[in-house]
């Protein structure tokens, strides 16, 4: 399937140089302290929703981990947990039936609790919670294939013909902000002549041309092997053509 290619000597915007020069970096974005994450109902000014109750085994385990980190300093919180799931195939039948008791109560608790709750909102706030909440797991779908295509070796997208030359100055910044840096750039990227560009726009042109062959062979090998959730849309569900009007 063929790429096409962006009119990569366009891309002359601050955003742009923001955005992929330096993606990690967000001018408008205050991250929260830590330990002060909000849930999603804090954020939309709602009151708490029910926490459910955890598992027999895990109220056991918060019983037990401080007493095998302090007789085990040092040993990884994944070898304490495999000594604790051990301990707990062991652990006295009667103590583990009433733990279970204990949840199979606040289960049923619970579950009254959740409906109380769902009775308690409105119907704007449910459709908010519901927006909110899918917002979220379109996001951490998102991060989770990000990240699954880069353990599976997908091509990395090149830069463009601004990108570049961005980084071709990249030496020359100084003890420059990087805002200053990037208004400095992007002003003089806007002011060089079509000629000037040309150089930046012929190795942007050949660097996408190579991805695009080795985008479409990752993506085909993809297919092979079953990945479907890493290929993009286009590709698995091609649109069809317009039939020509005669």
């Amino acid at each position: 399937m063929a790429l096409l290619i962006p009119n990569i000597s366009r891309l002359s915007s601050i955003t742009t140089c923001r955005q992929l020069l330096w993606p990690r970096i967000n001018c408008y974005t205050v991250e929260p302290k830590a330990g002060l994450k909000q849930s999603i109902e804090d954020q939309l000014n709602l009151p708490a929703r029910p926490k459910k109750p955890i598992t027999p085994f895990f109220r056991f385990s918060s019983l037990h981990r401080q007493e095998l980190k302090e007789k085990h300093p040092g040993l990884p919180i994944t070898e304490i947990s495999k000594k604790l799931a051990k301990i707990w195939e062991m652990a006295d039948p009667k103590m583990k039936q009433e733990l279970n008791e204990q949840y199979k109560k606040e289960m049923d608790e619970f579950s009254q609790a959740k409906i109380n709750y769902s009775l308690s909102l409105t119907q704007e706030q449910k459709e908010a919670l519901k927006q909110v909440k899918g917002e979220v797991a379109e996001e951490k779908k998102k991060r989770r294939l990000k990240k699954k295509s880069k353990e599976l070796g997908k091509p990395k997208r090149p830069g463009s013909s601004f990108i570049l030359f961005a980084k071709s100055r990249k030496d020359q910044r100084g003890d420059t902000s990087v805002y200053d840096w990037q208004l400095k750039l992007s002003r003089e990227w806007e002011q060089m002549s079509d000629l000037q560009k040309q150089p930046y726009v012929d190795q942007a042109k050949r660097a996408f041309i190579n991805y695009s062959k080795d985008i479409e062979a990752w993506e085909a090998n993809m297919i092979k092997e079953g990945h479907l959730d890493v290929i993009r849309t286009e590709v698995l569900a091609p649109k069809a053509k317009k039939p020509i009007k005669k």
